[in-house]
């Protein structure tokens, strides 16, 4: 038994001029790994210069 489905839901009634299987203009792209490792990276890096600035300041007050 074939169940039909209103066209609708699956966003197709969106005129975007795209064609075959070209995500609907509904669907999110997800970061790819590359942004992931960047956004890790510059993190880290921050961390770093915190841990830094923590260290140069403690120094400092003769702790």
């Amino acid at each position: 038994m074939v169940e039909l489905v209103d066209t609708q839901d699956l966003k197709s009634c969106d005129h975007c001029g795209r064609a075959g299987s070209s995500p609907a203009s509904g669907t999110t792209r997800k970061p790819d790994s590359q942004t992931i490792r960047l956004s890790v990276s510059i993190k880290l890096i921050a961390s770093i210069l915190n841990l830094h600035d923590i260290e140069k300041k403690r120094n400092n007050s003769g702790v």
